[in-house]
């Protein structure tokens, strides 16, 4: 079986009764605004639910009922993704998996995603600068990290991209290399037929890579040990199972070496066992620098994508590495009207964001309470000098503009719902939304 088997399954299920819902009742699935899922983290990547998520967005079609025929809107779509963490780059890999597997885009919305906007440095100074980690997961992060850098054209990484380079060929030959059988390479040369470009067999650094790009792609795909979609097209489920639009270059997948590194990956028991061995990995100032200048590139790029974050003040403040509501992530991704510093205006990605309450039964909050704990906070901050570093303007009228922002991230937004509604009311007006639109959404939940 391949990763999370069982976990695929069930997902499976859970979206053909959603499409056999949207079919059966379209009038009730009308009102389904949106998709969500919220998995254990650590262990659990996006790419387990990115068959699901492209196939209940690209289900649009309109139904015949008694009334006639019903549009049923395309779904928009929620992740909650980059709370828990090993590694600020594992954090950051999970979001950009996010967004590239499950085909996110503007208007869709990411849940948490606090490696997008914690201070790496702090971060790594209270792990004193270790990482416990699994091998596999050590492996794609580095190998993801080298190929970020180059992604954004982020200068002066080589001394990194030299040590990933050589950390690459130690942990790719602990972990597949010393189990590919080469008689079984041999046969799966033999069973593709020619259908593949061999190019010979040099599992490197960018080869690994390619093969990561796939992860979106069903395992089930690759099972013979190479890509064949003879089945693809026998379902709206299946037809799904190929993210067509990750990677831009889709013959990537017919690349022997390619394919077969995404065979170990989930099918090989042995490859699987290696990978989930743990090891305590200390990094230095390079490594530290160079997240910190994805984490920028990345907050740039999501800002441009209009993808909206989801913050959640006070289950942060439970789960996450900080322990004040003063020093969450929502000031370093949005600051407009919190200050009149050309220079830290300039500095900020201005994401769009909104506030959220999470989980109200198990941190027992309401979504006023989060606006209050944020505005409190901010109130008593000061100085070195002992000196208020917000006035209470500034700070309600940051916190205004977040709660416009909340208003148009909700789904609710895009069946002109909130046009009928007094855009002037009090902050209680998110509130009501927001209870409605959480309501109206569906979860996935393997936690």
């Amino acid at each position: 079986n391949c990763r999370h088997s069982a976990l695929r399954v069930d997902i499976a299920k859970k979206t053909m009764a959603l499409l056999e819902f949207r079919d059966l009742y379209p009038e009730t699935a009308a009102r389904v605004m949106g998709i969500d899922a919220a998995a254990q983290e650590i262990g659990c990547r996006p790419e387990v639910f990115a068959q699901a998520f492209r196939t209940l967005r690209n289900d649009t079609s309109f139904v015949y009922s008694e009334k006639g025929f019903i549009k049923l809107p395309q779904l928009r779509v929620t992740y909650h993704v980059g709370e828990d963490f090993l590694d600020v780059v594992d954090g950051l890999r999970a979001i950009d998996e996010a967004i590239l597997f499950l085909n996110l885009d503007c208007g869709d919305r990411l849940g948490h995603a606090l490696a997008l906007g914690i201070s790496v440095s702090d971060w790594y100074k209270s792990k004193q600068n270790h990482i416990w980690i699994s091998k596999q997961d050590y492996l794609d992060n580095i190998v993801w990290l080298y190929h970020t850098l180059i992604r954004y054209n982020i200068l002066g990484m080589d001394n990194l991209k030299n040590r990933i380079e050589n950390e690459y060929i130690r942990y790719f030959d602990e972990i597949y290399g010393q189990n590919m059988n080469k008689e079984f390479v041999d046969a799966i040369y033999s069973a593709a037929k020619n259908t593949l470009n061999r190019n010979g067999v040099a599992f490197d650094i960018h080869a690994y890579f390619d093969a990561w790009k796939l992860r979106g792609d069903a395992p089930q795909l690759y099972r013979k040990g190479f890509y064949n979609d003879s089945e693809v097209f026998l379902s709206l489920f299946n037809r799904n199972a190929v993210n067509y639009l990750f990677p831009d270059n889709f013959d990537v997948r017919k690349k022997c070496q390619i394919s077969m590194i995404y065979y170990y990956y989930h099918f090989d028991k042995k490859v699987r066992e290696a990978g989930q061995k743990r090891i305590n990995i200390k990094v230095n100032y390079e490594y530290i620098k160079g997240v910190e200048l994805v984490q920028k590139a990345m907050q740039s790029e999501i800002a441009k994508r209009g993808i909206g974050i989801e913050a959640n003040p006070s289950s942060n403040v439970s789960i996450g590495t900080f322990s004040r509501y003063d020093e969450h992530p929502l000031i370093r991704l949005f600051n407009s009207g919190l200050t009149i510093n050309d220079a830290e205006l300039q500095e900020c990605p201005q994401l769009w964001i909104s506030i959220n309450t999470d989980d109200q039964g198990i941190f027992g909050t309401k979504l006023e309470n989060e606006y209050a704990l944020v505005a409190r906070e901010l109130e008593k901050k000061t100085d070195e000098n002992g000196e208020y570093l917000y006035s209470k303007a500034m700070i309600y009228d940051w916190l205004d503009k977040i709660r416009e922002m909340g208003l148009k991230q909700s789904f609710l937004s895009n069946r002109g719902i909130l046009s009928e509604m007094n855009d002037k009311d009090d902050i209680n007006i998110h509130s009501r939304l927001f209870k409605v639109s959480a309501n109206a959404q569906l979860i996935f939940d393997n936690q």
